[in-house]
């Protein structure tokens, strides 16, 4: 079973995934952690808030081959290459563990191998914990309708999100 917390985009479905995240691996509940994590940065003097993907726990250097795209004038536009150069590294990522997806939403809608890479990681063994969005699309919609997931709004306490996190390592 894998663990998705559904919101609007930002920060704050980030921290809590990531919160849940570090709390499992700090009490070895699980094993490892991997997965991706997606950062803004804000560049004085530019409109633009630039977003960018990283390996989990990776640092955050800005670098053209992680930018997935930027936020202008309430409208996100993307580059999907950085999605696309992603998906062999999600798909390499060692299964068994707690894989992070932070944030599934509207940008991977185009990108084919990275949903592929995602769908591949929900069908191996581990458990998935992920920041999905809570927008309508038809990649979404797929992995809502998966019968091995559970989906938690934003606003469930972390204890509660949690304690299912525990209950899915103590079956492995």
């Amino acid at each position: 079973m894998h663990i998705f917390v559904e919101g609007p985009s930002g920060s704050v479905l980030s921290a809590k995934v990531e919160r849940l995240a570090r709390q499992a691996l700090a009490e070895k509940v699980c094993p490892y952690v991997n997965g991706y994590q997606t950062w803004h940065e804000h560049v004085p003097g530019d409109e633009r808030k630039l977003v960018y993907i990283d390996e989990w726990d990776a640092p955050h250097v800005p670098d053209h081959d992680r930018y997935i795209g930027c936020y202008l004038d309430g409208q996100f536009i993307s580059s999907l290459a950085a999605f696309e150069r992603f998906a062999p590294l999600l798909a390499a990522a060692p299964a068994g563990g707690l894989t992070v997806l932070d944030t599934l939403g509207i940008m991977e809608e185009h990108a084919p191998m990275f949903k592929a890479a995602v769908l591949e990681m929900l069908d191996r063994p581990g458990t998935v914990l992920a920041a999905i969005r809570d927008i309508d699309t038809p990649f979404l919609n797929q992995l809502r309708r998966r019968g091995d997931v559970r989906i938690f709004s934003l606003g469930a306490p972390d204890e509660e999100i949690y304690a299912a996190l525990k209950e899915e390592f103590a079956k492995n």
